[in-house]
């Protein structure tokens, strides 16, 4: 875990902050927790919109919850409701970052 992280954007449904030393991208939904480097972190922002457009997730077995696959083998559950708190997230951090590198040159 990195020691010197910036909040970018925070919610009810977890946070995205930036490592100052490295600019890993530690993101909190729930009790998961991922850090990513930018170029992951920008294609999970585009898959799950991608997937919000096709509607390409699927239903967990109680049917509540929607799955939503993160890697080859990791996925994870949300409602709906969750899944759109996330995009939302994803959206504003990314648009955060952007200005945050645009303030730092």
């Amino acid at each position: 875990m990195c020691d010197t992280q910036d909040i970018l954007h925070q919610s009810k449904i977890g946070y995205v902050s930036i490592c100052e030393e490295c600019s890993h991208f530690h993101i909190e939904i729930g009790s998961f927790m991922i850090i990513l480097k930018q170029k992951s972190f920008n294609r999970l922002l585009k898959d799950f919109q991608n997937k919000r457009e096709s509607k390409q997730y699927f239903k967990t077995f109680s049917g509540t919850k929607l799955l939503i696959r993160l890697t080859d083998n990791s996925f994870i559950s949300l409602t709906k409701y969750e899944f759109e708190e996330t995009l939302e997230l994803f959206e504003l951090s990314s648009h955060l970052a952007k200005v945050k590198l645009l303030i730092k040159k």
